[in-house]
């Protein structure tokens, strides 16, 4: 924006303010009108139709699978993109506040007179892209069947160490968060005060010592420690049903539908493979010398093809390499 542009956006800004009404009391008064309307909505539909219940609780199930709202549904399919466990904490604290970090400090990045969407293209195609992948994630979160659990008898993940990393991770995007807020604040009343918008002297050097501690953070977080304290055990491990990878080689694996399925993958390669079978969305990682776990439940009788997902190991176009069925019962 030149200083041509800037004196002519500071002139229609003053007219517009000194024709307008402050936002206390005349927007706080709507805004509070229209929260206690939905407040009230909320409450009569809640009399009326009441609230849809599941069967009770049973602490002793093990085929109980978990769902969430649909309208976390795109958070849900975000943690089936980021597979590796130990990126569970950026995934459900991270990203979603980092987001919310961006928002509160648009009146700071985009300094910009123009509103119309379409002399905004950054922003719009941003807006859009948000929207979209949100969608997306919502339509596959709400389409997936049952999805896999995946643990190691030997070197699984320290829970404690995790824990500890969430926890610190939690601490200082809260911490950035409260700063966005209070830094959001002080932009609308500087708003109000004056036509004329500053950037805070301290905040860019605020926001760098934040962002160097979350990164941080992020990196502890991720960060597990091998025990064999925690996970399957290898005596559980041993009693289960296997699949070797004598099985890759066009074998079969029978399983009953409509039943959780434990198989026990033994890998005996040096090399790592993969438990994969698409139509059922499992995906287990074989770690080479080690035994793995999948947990599964297959709810369609039927045949399905298992294979191994690392790269050049099996091709999908010929259905050569390493693979097998799946023959659901």
């Amino acid at each position: 924006m030149n200083r041509v542009q800037k004196e002519q956006y500071l002139r229609e800004y003053s007219i517009l303010k000194s024709q307008g009404k402050p936002f206390f009391p005349y927007a706080v008064a709507k805004d509070s009108a229209m929260a206690c309307v939905v407040m009230l909505s909320i409450i009569l539909m809640s009399i009326v139709l009441g609230a849809e219940l599941g069967p009770k609780a049973d602490p002793t199930t093990t085929t109980y699978t978990p769902r969430p709202e649909w309208y976390f549904f795109f958070l849900f399919e975000l943690l089936r993109v980021i597979k590796p466990p130990e990126f569970v904490p950026l995934a459900t604290i991270g990203v979603p506040t980092i987001c919310m970090i961006l928002l509160f400090l648009l009146p700071f990045y985009d300094r910009g007179p123009e509103r119309r969407p379409e002399r905004r293209p950054i922003a719009t195609l941003a807006g859009i892209f948000t929207i979209a992948a949100m969608g997306y994630l919502t339509y596959l979160g709400a389409s997936a069947g049952v999805g896999y659990v995946i643990a190691q008898a030997q070197g699984v993940f320290d829970t404690r160490g995790v824990f500890a990393g969430m926890f610190i991770l939690m601490i200082l995007l809260l911490s950035l968060l409260a700063l966005t807020i209070a830094a959001g604040v002080g932009a609308t009343v500087q708003n109000y005060r004056s036509a004329e918008r500053r950037t805070p002297r301290g905040l860019p050097t605020a926001l760098t010592a934040l962002a160097g501690l979350i990164a941080g953070a992020v990196l502890i977080g991720v960060i597990a420690k091998p025990t064999d304290a925690v996970g399957v055990t290898p005596e559980v491990l041993a009693g289960l049903p296997s699949v070797t990878l004598e099985a890759y080689n066009k074998g079969e694996v029978r399983v009953k539908a409509g039943e959780m399925v434990a198989l026990r993958l033994e890998n005996a390669d040096g090399a790592s493979h993969s438990f994969d079978v698409d139509e059922l969305n499992v995906h287990a990682l074989m770690p080479g010398g080690k035994s793995s776990l999948a947990l599964f439940k297959p709810t369609k009788p039927g045949a399905y093809t298992f294979y191994c997902g690392i790269p050049g190991h099996y091709d999908k176009a010929t259905g050569e390499g390493m693979h097998g069925t799946l023959i659901v019962e």
